[in-house]
């Protein structure tokens, strides 16, 4: 079972042991999430913010005088820096002797020992991992494709970063997989229609997104807060249905109907 505090805790071990102790702590992130682009370290933040204010939140909730509540809330104390943007500029060892200390990452399993009774994050299906890793072989196709520039570049980012969020699920959250996977579908339905993309790589990621749509629909199962289907993975499925009518007339065709 995990929580927001478990998932924090796993990170910053990460980090703590990482090998190379002169590396800039926030570069061992980004490359752990697989980030390249100019904003990497600025995105890792981001996350690590949200990720902080999620703890915050599961800390609020739960059903605990507030003398106990505000004992808990202490296990955060050394990482509130997530939320004003400072130690940024240092290496890991530097972070050793800050934030990392070892008795700040046995606060976040008490934390996390603490919210297990309350709260817990939700696990991914089985598939996604494989999921995922079907969305990294994907860019390669996209890449060798005769594409327009404008358009392989968002397909590149929106893939690689719905690998990154079924790998990394726990930091990102429902939320962060719903935003991404509607801007993936918006520009394959965008594609579509300009018919800017060869119908065998619009085929595979028509699938991939499909395949992403079950993993939120089961997730969503387990909530009791529904995140609503945008109107982009509705046209997505109108876009299944053209592929799906274009092979039954194939299959007509070759049949001789």
């Amino acid at each position: 079972m995990s929580t927001s505090a478990k998932t924090l805790h796993g990170l910053l071990t990460i980090v703590s042991e990482h090998p190379n102790q002169k590396e800039k702590w926030l570069n061992v992130f980004s490359n752990h999430f697989g980030y390249s682009s100019p904003t990497a370290n600025a995105d890792v933040i981001l996350h690590l913010s949200k990720l902080f204010s999620r703890i915050e939140e599961d800390i609020d909730g739960m059903p605990v005088d507030g003398g106990e509540k505000r004992h808990i809330e202490n296990f955060l104390t050394p990482f509130r820096f997530f939320k004003t943007f400072s130690h940024l500029h240092l290496d890991v060892a530097q972070a050793r002797s800050h934030f990392l200390k070892a008795e700040h990452l046995q606060g976040l399993l008490n934390l996390h020992f603490a919210l297990m009774g309350f709260v817990r994050s939700m696990d991914l299906p089985p598939d996604a991992k494989e999921l995922a890793r079907k969305f990294d072989v994907i860019q390669r196709d996209i890449i060798d494709a005769a594409l327009p520039d404008a358009l392989k570049r968002i397909l590149v980012k929106r893939t690689s970063q719905m690998r990154t969020i079924l790998d990394h699920f726990q930091v990102f959250g429902l939320e962060d997989l719903k935003d991404e996977l509607d801007g993936l579908v918006g520009a394959i339905v965008v594609a579509k229609r300009d018919r800017s993309i060869p119908d065998k790589l619009l085929n595979k990621l028509v699938v991939l997104a499909t395949a992403a749509l079950g993993v939120l629909t089961v997730l969503e199962a387990g909530t009791e807060k529904v995140v609503l289907i945008a109107n982009n993975s509705q046209e997505l499925l109108g876009v299944i249905e053209e592929f799906q009518n274009s092979s039954d007339e194939a299959s007509v065709d070759e049949n001789g109907s």
